[in-house]
């Protein structure tokens, strides 16, 4: 009966949904990734959680909050895991939109709050401190070498992915 009641009372509340832009088949549309991670952020564990939102034209369209597989030894290994699920998960939703041809020419843009990551992540090869990282992660060394997807530093209080690893104050969701 509450629902009756609700959907009764709530009869003309409509959502209604518009573009806001235009696309043209030509100008590629870009895929924004906001990724963070927390460092060893469960205390029995010591894995840390990784974080990604994917935004299309503003949007929301895919986010996730996960813990990683794998312990990672520093903020930036763990940042750099958060990146290589950002880039998985973002390829996915690229490859879905270029081949349902909805948008024929997209861009991904990684939004990183971690200057160690994104030195890891664009530079080819490791170094003696990287080595042991899996080559899942190395991968995207060559997306960005391909110019398949560009890495971005954003500050802190800007990255949309930092609530979904840690408790963030009032004042900075709003």
């Amino acid at each position: 009966r509450h629902l009756l009641r609700y959907l009764k009372g709530t009869l003309h509340y409509v959502l209604v949904l518009y573009a806001r832009v235009q696309l043209h088949r030509d100008v590629p549309v870009e895929l924004k990734i906001y990724v963070d991670s927390d460092w060893a952020g469960c205390r029995t564990t010591r894995k840390s959680t990784s974080g990604c939102v994917i935004e299309l034209l503003g949007c929301a369209v895919h986010a996730f909050s996960r813990t990683q597989g794998t312990i990672a030894t520093s903020s930036g290994e763990a940042e750099l895991y958060a990146i290589g699920s950002g880039v998985s998960e973002g390829l996915g939703v690229m490859n879905f939109l270029q081949e349902s041809q909805l948008l024929p020419k997209v861009s991904m843009l990684i939004m990183t709050d971690s200057t160690s990551a994104k030195a890891i992540a664009t530079r080819m090869g490791v170094s003696k401190l990287t080595r042991h990282i899996q080559l899942r992660f190395l991968y995207m060394q060559n997306l960005v070498a391909n110019s398949i997807i560009k890495i971005k530093k954003v500050g802190a209080k800007f990255n949309v992915a930092d609530i979904l690893t840690k408790v963030v104050s009032t004042t900075v969701l709003h």
